[in-house]
């Protein structure tokens, strides 16, 4: 009686165990068919570029359990989901049969499988086809990739559900760093200006491909004030492609003009052509102003000094480094030019009671401003002896300013001492103001001749007297 029992007890504990192994046997079926899937980033929102025929960023392997298998017709379910969207192939959809055989794997490319990423063989859900068609593009977002393997003509299902991740996302284009957007650079000889930005798609899951950089410069025109505006209606003055995240403009590069505005933009790119920025990788626009403009000249006079001399004088502006003066006599084609650091220049050797054109021109270092017009000026009749000289008579000094000489004596002024004309060939200030240097006399008791004199601890006042 106590075996009966025990065997009862026995046969409830093996039909428990029974239906325990049976649930999962049930639960674990096994497929005649393995399928793995690989997404290899960066990830595109564009399915086209998954089916590229040079991109191997989607993998597909199809494995047949049963080696004996021959010529297995099937076909794929393609099913994408993620960010509130559905795609899945159509069952409608009749591809070419995929034929596998026992025990060899079959490897396929997304250009291999092309067709079940078209979008006429997709059912959308969550967007329509039309949507998508239009902007071309997946929603931003994460997104599962399940792929499928079907008996070819009844479309049941003989493998796994292999399954593949992808974070689909647009990178954000370039920040720029400098120059800020308005500044005003300093202008340099020789040019040297330095662009810098960060490229922000480096933090991004979707990082892994090759980048370049394309820096665009564009000039804005006079009344133009939205730089956006400049790059749509202007070409471009210069345009180059880097794979830093920064720009050395310098002397081989179009010179800029001091006074000037300029935009620029950067674009950032994949180098394979797959579009992974948001707004086509291109930048903010950013503008700035090249220094100052080199303005002209402000009220350029002339003045004789004697029959054969005049001199030149000018006010400048503060942009203005040096001057170009030039002359010619009056009705003739050739100009002679002079290049001066001071505000005035004395120019000699002219013919007397002749009339000359002059013009003066800025420079703002290596830049040139704007000529002044030209204007016409005539040197001194011929001198006349001075009845009253003689030697030894007493000369008539006037009043003397005891002002002292408020800009420096340059080479080729003239100075008053002792009743004679000195013109000053090389000059050198001293320490306690005077001025010490050569120069040459005309004198009138030689007819006008003049000699060689030397100057020494000489202090000029401001009516140019010693």
């Amino acid at each position: 009686m106590k075996w009966k029992r025990w065997m009862q007890a026995s046969l409830r504990v093996i039909m428990v165990l029974c239906m325990i192994l049976g649930a999962r046997l049930l639960s674990a079926q096994t497929y005649p068919v393995q399928v793995t899937t690989t997404l290899i980033p960066p990830y595109s929102p564009v399915l086209s570029y998954y089916t590229a025929a040079d991109a191997n960023n989607l993998q597909v392997i199809i494995h047949v359990m049963e080696l004996d298998r021959r010529d297995l017709r099937a076909k794929l379910r393609v099913t994408i989901e993620g960010a509130g969207v559905r795609l899945y192939t159509s069952p409608a959809y009749v591809p070419p049969a995929l034929v596998l055989q026992g025990g060899v794997p079959e490897m396929l490319s997304g250009f291999d499988i092309r067709g079940y990423l078209n979008p006429n063989n997709l059912i959308f859900e969550g967007i329509t086809r039309a949507e998508f068609i239009k902007s071309g593009k997946l929603p931003e977002g994460f997104y599962t990739f399940t792929i499928e393997v079907l008996e070819y003509n009844r479309s049941v299902r003989i493998s796994n559900q292999s399954r593949a991740n992808a974070w689909v996302v647009l990178n954000d284009p370039p920040l720029i760093n400098f120059p800020f957007s308005g500044d005003k650079l300093r202008t340099t000889d020789p040019q040297n200006i330095s662009f810098s930005w960060v490229g922000r798609h480096l933090a991004s899951p979707n990082s892994a491909f090759s980048t370049e950089y394309e820096f665009t410069l564009y000039e804005l025109y006079p009344g133009q004030t939205n730089p956006e505006v400049a790059v749509r209606s202007s070409n471009s003055i210069y345009r180059t492609t880097t794979t830093q995240s920064s720009l050395y403009y310098g002397p081989a590069e179009p010179q800029l003009i001091p006074g000037k505005k300029y935009a620029y933009r950067i674009r950032a790119y994949d180098v394979s052509g797959r579009d992974l920025f948001k707004n086509q990788g291109y930048s903010e626009t950013n503008w700035f102003q090249y220094g100052d403009a080199c303005l002209p000249l402000r009220s350029v006079t002339a003045e004789a000094l004697d029959p054969s001399r005049i001199r030149i004088s000018w006010e400048p502006e503060a942009t203005h480094t040096g001057f170009v003066v030039s002359h010619r006599e009056a009705e003739t084609d050739r100009w002679w030019t002079e290049t001066t650091y001071s505000t005035s220049l004395v120019i000699p050797d002219l013919k007397r009671g002749t009339a000359y054109e002059y013009q003066v021109m800025g420079q703002c270092n290596q830049y040139e401003g704007e000529t002044s017009p030209i204007q016409t000026i005539s040197t001194e009749e011929e001198e006349t002896e001075d009845p009253n000289f003689a030697c030894g008579t007493d000369l008539i000094m006037p009043e003397l300013s005891p002002n002292p000489l408020q800009k420096p004596l340059l080479p080729l002024d003239l100075f008053h001492i002792g009743g004679l004309d000195v013109v000053v060939h090389s000059v050198t200030l001293n320490a306690d103001g005077s001025y010490s240097g050569m120069g040459h006399a005309p004198m009138p008791i030689f007819n006008g001749a003049g000699m060689r004199v030397k100057i020494r601890n000489v202090i000029i006042n401001e009516d140019y007297y010693a």
